[in-house]
């Protein structure tokens, strides 16, 4: 009963969450909390960084809807879309474009 409950809260109140988080949690201060002194961000700052954001769906058993738990595709692909020059650490304009 519980759970049918939390899924129907969830569920009805989706659009004001989304509202909420999508206005208090801006990309650029996503990226800052994984970005070093410099501003860039290397493989395992951003593995860590997306690992964390796919914990809510997890937890929500949504973790397929998101491509599923292995975020080292994502990251690699992230890596191959910028310049040779830049390859060891991606900027917020980098990690912004490749986010869409």
């Amino acid at each position: 009963m519980q759970t049918k409950l939390t899924l129907a809260l969830t569920y009805a109140l989706r659009d004001v969450i989304h509202a909420a988080v999508r206005s208090t949690i801006s990309r650029a201060a996503v990226f800052r909390l994984v970005a070093d002194a410099n501003g860039l961000v290397d493989e395992p700052r951003l593995h860590a960084l997306l690992h964390e954001c796919i914990q809510i769906p997890r937890q929500l058993g949504e973790i397929a809807a998101f491509g599923g738990s292995n975020v080292e595709p994502s990251v690699r692909s992230c890596f191959e879309k910028v310049p040779l020059s830049l390859s060891l650490s991606l900027t917020h304009t980098s990690v912004s474009s490749f986010l869409g």
